[in-house]
């Protein structure tokens, strides 16, 4: 299986194990059927997270490997680190939050999306690296 495909697999595939969890684990409030919300479809953290983990784990087993990084890959890394871990949640918190709610659903898209792009690239990035 193409590791960007897998990566998207499984990205998708926590964060609706997650989603699942988190209907079945509360309990709903008086009349509605369910006690989710809005922040429960924040799902860009965990793609970040994730992104990092995995590519800092094929880097780590190309090198192990002997085989060559690449200057863009290292870039690309870094960037990664650098956008998921400071930019990305300081940005989001100025641009996506009001008053500590989120302003909507067009807001969770892009924040999701953004996460999304990153542990796709990360996918990408180690994939070439380690030859897949």
């Amino acid at each position: 299986m193409d590791p960007v495909l897998a990566a998207m697999v499984l990205a998708a595939g926590v964060s609706l194990a997650q989603l699942w969890l988190k209907f079945a684990s509360r309990k709903p409030h008086h009349q509605k059927w369910h006690a989710l919300n809005l922040e429960d479809a924040i799902w860009w953290i965990d793609w970040v997270v994730a992104a990092s983990v995995a590519l800092v784990a094929l880097l780590v087993i190309a090198a192990h490997e002997h085989k060559a990084v690449s200057v863009s890959q290292v870039i690309w890394a870094s960037v990664t680190l650098l956008a998921g871990y400071s930019i990305l949640p300081l940005s989001f918190r100025v641009i996506c939050y009001e008053n500590g709610q989120i302003k909507g659903w067009p807001y969770a898209a892009v924040m999701n999306m953004t996460g999304m792009t990153l542990l796709l690239g990360s996918a990408a990035a180690g994939a070439s690296v380690n030859g897949w």
